[in-house]
């Protein structure tokens, strides 16, 4: 089953490319920093970071120490890797600790991630994710985070994504999501019946547009249906939670059995358990280009003036006002929902394929 996705493209207006220059940056704050901090090497195999920074209350001294933590043999990380920027703005508690051995200010990084967390985005400018700068084949965990902003939500069912070149006019590199055969759902934070990872966009907004280009394999089967990527609040949504206005929301693609576009909304005011599909009257063609671009305006937190509008191929396709989100401020649009997985009913042919690819 192929999907062919044009680039994913977040932006205020459209569109800039975005790239990750701070190297530079890491190692100017970092500098001297090697010398305020103890490593640490630990082995569990359970843990699947590879470094990790943190604060120990040291009790002899009585004093907080800077520990960076090398789990399961993996090296010291270059002076350029975050994790030293990381540690080296740490804000030491005034108070001391309660017990000997006492963490605090404790995150996890992979040796791969060279990310700055900062996107256009937090400046108001476009940004465009693409896979220009990407290696054939397997789908690196450096050009993972470089292209997605170090997501540190566990990405799941990346065996199945591969970076391609484009055989067609304007579509540059791509990636190849191979769906996980016979399976349906996304399980959160684990499993392999997905695809799908949930970067931070840089910025907390009330108003995006987001857009992306889809493309299905002529043997693709629709099956029951299934979901495509949209966007969402900070903490996402939990499947089949119902949102109250505090513990977040999401808005995404999604197809019917016969193709039929929609989208797919968790709001306050939601009629069906898992959200609100609400039909876009347009399907998806099997071998041919497609472009979807949505702006969501969440709500004011005491009114009904949330919004969701779509088109396809450049056609408006919904236009959906009075939604409510959320009853804080707390929950902005700060997050992109890359979720790509059949929601009902998986067809057990392996070769069935989604291609995301560049402009």
């Amino acid at each position: 089953m192929k999907h062919l996705f044009k680039p994913l493209l977040l932006s205020l207006a459209l569109i800039a490319p975005l790239t990750i220059s701070g190297n530079v940056v890491f190692a100017a704050a970092a500098k001297g920093i090697q010398d305020k901090v103890s490593v640490i090497a630990m082995n569990n195999p359970d843990q699947k970071y590879e470094v990790a920074a943190k604060l120990q209350w040291n009790a002899s001294y009585k004093r907080w120490d800077r520990i960076l933590v090398a789990y399961n043999g993996n090296p010291v990380p270059p002076l350029s890797h975050p994790v030293w920027s990381y540690l080296s703005n740490m804000r030491i508690p005034a108070q001391a600790g309660t017990k000997p051995g006492e963490n605090r200010s404790y995150k996890v990084f992979y040796l791969e991630a060279y990310c700055t967390g900062v996107t256009p985005l937090a400046n108001k400018r476009p940004m465009s994710i693409n896979f220009e700068n990407d290696t054939l084949g397997t789908y690196k965990q450096n050009e993972f985070f470089r292209d997605w902003n170090c997501p540190n939500w566990n990405a799941t069912g990346m065996k199945h994504v591969t970076v391609i070149s484009g055989n067609e006019a304007h579509a540059g590199k791509a990636l190849r999501l191979n769906l996980p055969a016979g399976q349906v759902g996304c399980a959160e934070r684990g499993g392999d019946t997905c695809i799908q990872w949930k970067p931070h966009i840089g910025a907390r907004l009330d108003k995006l547009t987001y857009s992306y280009w889809i493309k299905l394999a002529p043997n693709f089967d629709f099956a029951a249906g299934g979901r495509l990527p949209g966007i969402g609040s900070v903490t996402p949504l939990p499947e089949s939670t119902r949102p109250n206005g505090t513990n977040g929301w999401n808005v995404g693609a999604a197809w019917k059995g016969d193709g039929t576009l929609g989208q797919y909304v968790s709001h306050m005011d939601q009629t069906g358990s898992k959200g609100d599909f609400w039909s876009w009257k347009t399907a998806l063609s099997k071998g041919q280009w497609h472009q979807i671009k949505t702006t969501v305006k969440v709500n004011s937190p005491t009114q009904a003036n949330g919004s969701v509008t779509t088109w396809v191929d450049g056609q408006q396709v919904l236009n959906k006002n009075g939604i409510r989100f959320r009853q804080t401020d707390k929950l902005s649009i700060e997050r992109l929902l890359f979720n790509v997985f059949h929601s009902a009913y998986a067809p057990p042919n392996p070769t069935k394929s989604i291609l995301m690819i560049s402009n």
